[in-house]
């Protein structure tokens, strides 16, 4: 990432009509640059941010901006900028440098002739694209297959190595004990502005069902996701979460690896 002078981040903050306060000097010129950084990695000329919990951790910090909401804050040491929710602000800072994934479709990819794919989409290296639907803004981002009945709504990102559309394994014993498969002929939604992660496993629905997965869904690595599962808006999942079947799950919950879920 590139750096920021404390104008430019001002500037930012004067842009977004947050409310802040400057003090402290660290004697520094105006040009000078900082980057932003993680409190667990310290480097000269940082952007951080503290909370009026953590501000203690200041003291092992020179020579950085520091973004706070501890009211009162100053230092010899550093630049202090008070504002409200400074992890926000700190995230929004970074996000405001963030490359755009631009259009294009990766030679080794395979595409589905009747596949309906917008213009905007990226489709990395040796994804499989069967017959499905892939709006605007979508990113695939390398060894993904999507197999048909998927729609995939505009913003979504997934990462590699996933599956979106699985067989399920529904089945029950015939009268010899033999093994009898329910055939998983739905699909899959998943709605806008998701971000899936490495190794996702979303299985398709059964019959005339369809697996959803709702609008700004955060999926860790490794999620896996059972058949017809109906996921509400804004869920995050852990790494390493497993859902069974069918399971219905409401709006803007957490769940975690040793949260076991199964449906009624």
């Amino acid at each position: 990432m590139k750096g920021f002078t404390l104008q430019d981040i001002t500037d930012f903050l004067k842009s977004k009509n947050y409310k802040f306060s400057v003090s402290g000097n660290n004697g520094f010129e105006d040009a000078t640059e900082y980057f932003l950084s993680s409190i667990r990695n310290k480097i000269p000329f940082g952007i951080y941010f503290l909370t009026a919990e953590t501000i203690s951790q200041a003291s092992a910090i020179t020579g950085s901006i520091i973004l706070t909401d501890y009211e009162g804050s100053s230092s010899s040491e550093n630049i202090m900028i008070q504002v409200q929710n400074p992890q926000l602000m700190h995230y929004r800072l970074a996000l405001s440098q963030e490359i755009p994934i631009e259009p294009f479709i990766h030679p080794t990819a395979i595409i589905h002739p009747e596949a309906k794919i917008a213009s905007s989409v990226y489709i990395g290296p040796f994804c499989i694209i069967q017959n499905c639907t892939l709006g605007e803004n979508v990113a695939l981002l390398g060894h993904i297959t999507v197999n048909e009945k998927t729609e995939i709504r505009k913003n979504t990102i997934i990462e590699s190595h996933s599956v979106i559309g699985a067989r399920g394994m529904a089945w029950i014993w015939d009268e010899d004990g033999e093994r009898v498969m329910q055939p998983q002929t739905g699909g899959v939604i998943i709605e806008e502005d998701c971000i899936l992660g490495t190794g996702i496993a979303i299985v398709r629905g059964s019959l005339s069902e369809n697996t959803i997965i709702g609008k700004g869904t955060v999926m860790a690595h490794g999620t896996k996701i059972g058949h017809g599962c109906v996921v509400g808006q804004h869920v995050h999942f852990a790494n390493n979460v497993s859902i069974a079947g069918n399971a219905i799950l409401g709006d803007r919950i957490s769940w975690e690896a040793d949260a076991l879920f199964h449906p009624m």
